[in-house]
């Protein structure tokens, strides 16, 4: 009877050691748990910045092609009004000299002309300097 009590009180150390075990496995399972939603949680917000990135640079790019539209739109307009005033200019001034008046002078170079936005005035005055007698 010494021996089963013995082996009794050997498997109650055991077991006790197993429940202890077991709760120890338990609380690291929590703790792994509680840290994989954290870094699921970080993930999403990482997600929605990426998102908000995506959607400003998107806005971005589509503002920029629309501005880059609008201004071959101005180059465009800017040519054209230029062609036509150059070929006023030209009708008016053989009129003028048929009435022995002085031609009137081309229009003067603009300082937008040299800025950075100043290619289509580059490209109008152009116009109006070598193109005066093209449209006659």
């Amino acid at each position: 009877m010494n021996k089963l009590s013995s082996e009794l009180t050997e498997i109650r150390r055991e077991l006790q050691a197993a429940a202890a075990a077991y709760d120890e496995q338990l609380k690291s399972i929590d703790g792994y748990s509680r840290e994989l939603d954290s870094m699921q949680r970080e993930r999403l917000a990482h997600v929605q910045q990426l998102r908000s990135l995506h959607a400003s640079i998107s806005s971005a790019e589509h503002s920029l092609k629309r501005a880059e539209q609008s201004r071959q739109r101005e180059i465009a307009r800017a040519r054209s009004l230029a062609d036509r005033y150059d070929g006023l200019l030209g009708r008016l001034n053989r009129l003028r000299l048929l009435s022995s008046l002085e031609p009137l002078p081309m229009l003067p170079e603009s300082p937008a002309a040299t800025s950075d936005c100043g290619d289509c005035v580059a490209a109008a005055s152009a116009v109006f300097v070598s193109g005066s007698s093209s449209a006659e």
